[in-house]
């Protein structure tokens, strides 16, 4: 109609879904290697799978899992080394959950990830102080959260800008 294909417009779709992806390794709940590696699966398939194949897909497959794991492996790894119940990483997730949820009524994107954040910190330190009865302890323990988080946010964006690599370099041959 415009002279447009529809693998263009698939493909203009994959491309912002790389990039959405993106972004999403550094914000918490967005899944940045699962949007990239759909991305990736949708360019193939508007190019009828001749640059990008079903090996490349499968390697990209596995990076997406791997970038997935790392933020609550990571996160959850560092807060236990410090101490940590499982109920206490719960309650990062319950209460990163509900600060997301808070912030992004307030400021849409930011606030989000800054009440996403918030939200984690305060779940750690409430439930670890509920056990513990010491706020020294609750607030390390928020510490070793945080660092954890750091961490797995460097960890998931490293392993997203890999796909990325490897799926351009595959696409332009």
């Amino acid at each position: 109609m415009f002279g447009i294909s529809s693998g263009t417009v698939l493909q203009t779709v994959a491309i912002v879904l790389m990039g959405l992806g993106l972004i999403g390794s550094v914000l918490p709940f967005m899944p940045g290697g699962a949007l990239i590696f759909a991305g990736a699966l949708l360019w193939s398939w508007a190019d009828g799978f001749a640059h990008v194949g079903a090996f490349l897909l499968v390697v990209l497959a596995v990076i997406a899992v791997g970038a997935e794991a790392s933020d609550w492996v990571l996160s959850s790894m560092s807060a236990r080394k410090a101490g940590a119940t499982w109920k206490t990483i719960a309650g990062a997730l319950v209460g990163g959950l509900i600060g997301g949820g808070l912030g992004t009524g307030v400021i849409p994107v930011v606030g989000s990830m800054l009440g996403a954040a918030i939200g984690a910190v305060l779940g750690v330190v409430i439930l670890e102080f509920a056990q513990r009865k010491d706020w020294a302890v609750a607030w390390a323990t928020a510490r070793s959260y945080c660092l954890g988080s750091l961490i797995a946010v460097g960890a998931n964006l490293t392993l997203c800008l890999l796909m990325i690599a490897i799926f351009a370099i595959a696409a332009r041959n």
